[in-house]
């Protein structure tokens, strides 16, 4: 067990003060009395307390990080990301996982307060009325998703998903498929509900009716593979399914081996932040993919340097399309 700041002081019949001046290379001290300090602290295996350091000093080099399931690749990319993001601004980090939990995920972000953070990166699980009725965060960034449907007076980094989800739901009219479904989330999450937006405004132009083309989901793969089995109701089986959450497209690939059905030549698929660096799976997914070192970048330049005079900013990233084999090509006459 290491020493404390007291015990040295006592193993050197020193006050508390004269080691903490000869630790810390303040004041004035005789030379030798500093080296037997420094030394007395080595070999009792003197660690600085970085938390009452924090709170004498009101000041913290910790940055909080809240993400909702770092078994999704990209959070996992993300996480990596700004740990080496903050690692270069000489910062540490405290994560969380919040599991997609809300009741977990409040529970961390009491914690994260009472650990005196400088401040939080925060992909929240969904749009969550706490968050619309008070600022229970300051030097919070959000990121990823944001945090109500309806206020804007809260610092955010993204994309822009209505249009994504427009885009990418064109690329399927443009290569021929017209019965075409969604897979989406079970909660008020602003991606999924912005994604579904784009969606909708496409199939609207097409005049194609969706009541019972989006089929909602939990993010695991369990609930994927289930959703295309709710599919078999459907008057025919669709040629195209635009995905909403990568992990999701896992359950859905096996459920469709598990029907004999090929991808892409009976059943397209579309996602978003599908990343498989790997490259096992086969064939390899279209998708929308964030700029996850921009988003990063972003929100520790924000929250290193808070912005003090109430002035909320929102920063949309370009998106990028990845181009894998999961999508192909149909005759108008065959969907």
């Amino acid at each position: 067990m290491s020493a404390t700041l007291k015990d040295l002081a006592n193993y050197l019949g020193l006050s508390v003060s004269t080691v903490s001046r000869a630790l810390n290379n303040k004041g004035r001290m005789n030379e030798k009395t500093r080296a037997q300090i420094i030394q007395a602290a080595q070999e009792l295996q003197y660690i600085p307390n970085a938390s009452a350091r924090s709170l004498k000093t009101n000041s913290n080099s910790i940055v909080g990080v809240l993400l909702p399931d770092i078994s999704n690749i990209f959070y996992t990319k993300l996480l990596q990301a700004i740990d080496s993001e903050l690692n270069k601004a000489g910062y540490g980090m405290l994560f969380c996982n919040t599991d997609d939990n809300l009741e977990k995920e409040k529970q961390y972000i009491e914690m994260l307060l009472s650990q005196n953070v400088i401040g939080t990166i925060f992909a929240p699980t969904s749009a969550n009325p706490a968050y619309e009725q008070e600022n229970f965060f300051k030097n919070i960034i959000f990121i990823d998703n944001m945090p109500s449907l309806s206020r804007t007076d809260y610092n955010f980094i993204g994309i822009d998903n209505i249009r994504a989800g427009y885009e990418l739901t064109s690329m399927l009219f443009e290569t021929g498929h017209r019965n075409i479904v969604a897979v989406t989330g079970t909660v008020q999450e602003t991606t999924a509900v912005h994604r579904m937006e784009g969606f909708r405004r496409k199939m609207q132009e097409q005049n194609i009716d969706t009541s019972n083309r989006i089929f909602h989901a939990p993010y695991t793969i369990n609930a994927g593979h289930d959703v295309v089995m709710q599919m078999l109701s459907l008057p025919s089986f669709p040629d195209a399914i635009f995905v909403h959450n990568n992990v999701q497209v896992y359950g859905i690939i096996h459920a469709l081996m598990t029907l004999g059905k090929k991808i892409p030549e009976d059943v397209s698929i579309v996602s978003f932040d599908f990343m498989d660096d790997t490259k096992l799976i086969q064939p390899q997914i279209t998708s929308v993919l964030q700029p996850v070192e921009q988003l990063a970048a972003e929100a520790v330049r924000l929250v290193v340097h808070p912005n003090h005079s109430k002035k909320y900013q929102h920063i949309i990233l370009k998106h990028s399309i990845y181009m894998g084999a999961s999508l192909l090509a149909r005759n108008f006459t065959n969907s």
